[in-house]
């Protein structure tokens, strides 16, 4: 994965993908992003709400980027992001004086989806103690001619946030792996993280996935998850799926209430 990097959080690094395609938006343009978002404290250390997030996010010709909220905290609202040499990241400064930061993330192979971001990762710093965190993935650029048979592995990597009460808010990268049975519609994943390892099932619906209802696990233990509160989705790109991409959303439960994950992913075809 290409690397940005970004923000309040200090160096963390990162690449963010932006795409295109379905949903419904204002002023008539559809929303072409979709994912979670996290509204954190980073007095308490711990995710203070969460949900689905939709967006549309377009690349401009002076390489500026445009994101406009259509669901999720900041729904309506509009801001251009300028890339800042001096602190590697995009940054947007909004009409009620507080600043985002965004990282972007694409395929190293352009075959798959060109130079196009796949994923994003942005935070609307609100001041004070508090931050929203959302993640996107494109819908636009998605596979059109989905194996009907087989099977593949994809191997990449990760990025987000991590929440856990009373101790801090981590950035958080690893490696993302998946195991995909196109035949049966199904698959597995697996994220390695430096607060424990995310494992997940899922089901395939065109060129779409989502995790299995309480197949969410940390450190291979599913009752630490709140499973309805949790989640993750994503898509296959380009030819023949040969890349995939998602976002994630992790709340704790029985004895990690408040704490949380929430990032992205970007995965390539390796057999």
């Amino acid at each position: 994965m290409r690397k940005v990097l970004l923000t309040s959080l200090g160096a963390t690094s990162l690449a963010f993908l932006a795409g295109c395609g379905g949903g419904g938006g204002s002023n008539g343009v559809a929303s072409n992003a979709v994912g979670y978002y996290a509204d954190t404290n980073f007095y308490s250390d711990r995710f203070d709400g969460s949900g689905r997030s939709k967006a549309n996010i377009s690349l401009n010709d002076d390489d500026s980027v445009t994101v406009r909220v259509d669901e999720g905290p900041y729904s309506g609202d509009e801001a251009t992001f300028y890339y800042d040499y001096g602190s590697d990241q995009y940054v947007a400064d909004l009409d009620d004086g507080a600043r985002a930061y965004m990282v972007l993330d694409s395929f190293d192979d352009p075959s798959i989806n060109g130079d196009e971001p796949v994923v994003a990762l942005i935070e609307v710093d609100g001041g004070g103690t508090n931050s929203t965190f959302s993640t996107y993935r494109a819908t636009e650029g998605m596979t059109t001619n989905m194996p009907r048979a087989g099977t593949a592995r994809y191997e990449g990597g990760h990025f987000g946030i991590a929440a856990i009460p009373g101790d801090d808010v981590y950035d958080i990268e690893g490696s993302f792996a998946a195991n995909v049975d196109f035949g049966n519609a199904s698959m597995n994943g697996a994220m390695a993280t430096s607060v424990g390892d995310v494992t997940f099932d899922g089901s395939i619906d065109g060129p779409n996935f989502s995790s299995n209802n309480g197949s969410i696990a940390l450190n291979g233990d599913r009752s630490l998850i709140d499973q309805g509160a949790s989640g993750v989705d994503g898509g296959f790109y380009g030819d023949n799926a040969k890349g995939m991409a998602g976002t994630y959303l992790i709340n704790g439960d029985n004895g990690l209430d408040g704490a949380g994950m929430l990032g992205n992913f970007v995965g390539e075809r390796t057999r």
